[in-house]
């Protein structure tokens, strides 16, 4: 679910093919969701870096909200990583 959130709500690193998720440096489940519960993801980029070999590697803080609940379902450091396409 995390990925389809993610989809929706941050940019796509222009002139990029496979995009993967790499994994987590840090993943905590903090409350559990209900079912029928709705939740909403926040997205914040902490760092962006293009490798020599046009790998790319992002990572972002990622919290899921429970709506009405004090405590946030997840928080976790999101790793993600591609290629760009090479220069023409």
């Amino acid at each position: 679910m995390l990925a389809q959130m993610a989809y929706q709500a941050c940019p796509v690193v222009e002139g990029s093919h496979t995009n993967v998720n790499y994994g987590f440096n840090r993943l905590r489940f903090i409350a559990p969701v209900r079912a029928g519960a709705r939740i909403r993801a926040r997205f914040t980029l902490k760092s962006f870096e293009v490798k020599n070999d046009r790998r790319w590697q992002s990572i972002h803080d990622v919290v899921v909200e429970i709506e009405g609940e004090a405590k946030p379902a997840l928080a976790a450091e999101w790793i993600g990583a591609g290629f760009l396409d090479p220069p023409r």
